[in-house]
Order: structure tokens, then C-alpha cells, then sequence
């Protein structure tokens, strides 16, 4: 028997950054919250200080990760639009994973006809199951997107900027 010890970290962080609305040219400083969790393992015997190492590197770069997307989603203040690169890149990844979500509930079917066989077992898999498995599958990708989506107007405050400070948009 292999003995592993499981170490966890999770972040909690905010990061500055300048804000300017590509519709409107309205220019804010905001801070987005994020939050980030991280996991490894430690195999073997005694304790390894690089496995929680690397369980609090991972849950900060989910932090920033998350930060970062909150920030490119977030919604203008004043005309309420987003910008159209983060949404098509959001809606890219929300295809990507209803995709992934279906392949998986597809395999989950094949190894239910595989396991059972049969012209009737693949009949009555065939509609229904596979229907089901496959609306699961979607709906947690769209189930997770959507998290980001409120997220983003959730978790980003902005504030006018100060007298004589000005942004460029990149």
C-alpha cells in the first residue's frame, strides 16, 4: 500500500487594474476579488514541503487566472457593454466544454452497451440514456460558464479615476 499525505491551499486575492470601456472610452480604475484552490500529493514517507508548495502555486494561479477573466468580462459601468474579444473567447469556451461534456456522456453510453449488450439494451440506450447524459453534459459546462459570466459583474468594483490620471486602452 502506497501512503500519500493530500495537501490543499486556497487564495483569496485582488488585483488592481485600469479599465477602459472599448464601446463608450469610459476610463475607471477597478479591483477585481478572486479566489483560487489548489491540490498535490506527497507520496512516499515523511513530509515533503514542495507538494504544499505546490498546492499554494496552483491555487494562486487559479486566483490570477479567475481575476483575469473577471477583469476581461467585466460589465461598463456606464453603457453596460463587454468586450467583444472576452465574450467570444468565453463562448469559445463554453462550446469547448458543452463538447468535451458531450464526448464524455457519449463514451459513458458505448460502455453501457458495451457492458450490457444487445440490440434492445442498445435501443433503449440509444433514446433516452443517451439524451439524458448528453443534456447533463451541457448543462454543467453551461452551468460553469454562466458562474463566470455573473461572477465577473459581481466581483470587479471600479471607481472613476483620480484628477490628471488617464488610461490607454491596449
Amino acid at each position: 500500500m502506497v501512503s500519500y499525505t493530500q495537501h490543499t491551499a486556497s487564495r483569496r486575492i485582488f488585483v488592481d487594474a485600469p479599465f477602459v470601456c472599448a464601446a463608450c472610452g469610459f476610463q475607471a480604475e477597478c479591483r477585481a476579488f478572486a479566489k483560487g484552490k489548489g491540490h498535490a500529493r506527497s507520496s512516499g514517507w515523511g513530509a515533503n514541503p514542495g507538494a504544499a508548495r505546490d498546492a499554494e502555486s496552483e491555487a494562486l494561479h487559479k486566483a490570477y487566472a479567475s481575476a483575469k477573466l473577471m477583469l476581461e468580462l467585466a460589465p461598463c459601468p456606464r453603457c453596460h457593454a463587454r468586450s467583444a474579444v472576452a465574450v467570444a473567447r468565453w463562448r469559445m469556451r463554453l462550446v469547448v466544454t458543452s463538447m468535451v461534456g458531450v464526448l464524455v456522456a457519449l463514451a459513458l453510453a458505448a460502455g453501457a452497451v458495451f457492458a450490457f449488450g444487445g440490440y434492445h439494451t442498445t435501443m433503449a440506450l440509444g433514446s433516452a440514456a443517451l439524451s439524458a447524459l448528453v443534456a447533463v453534459g451541457v448543462l454543467g459546462a453551461v452551468a460553469s460558464s454562466i458562474g463566470d459570466w455573473l461572477g465577473a459583474a459581481r466581483n470587479v468594483e471600479l471607481a472613476p479615476p483620480r484628477p490628471g490620471q488617464f488610461y490607454q486602452s491596449a
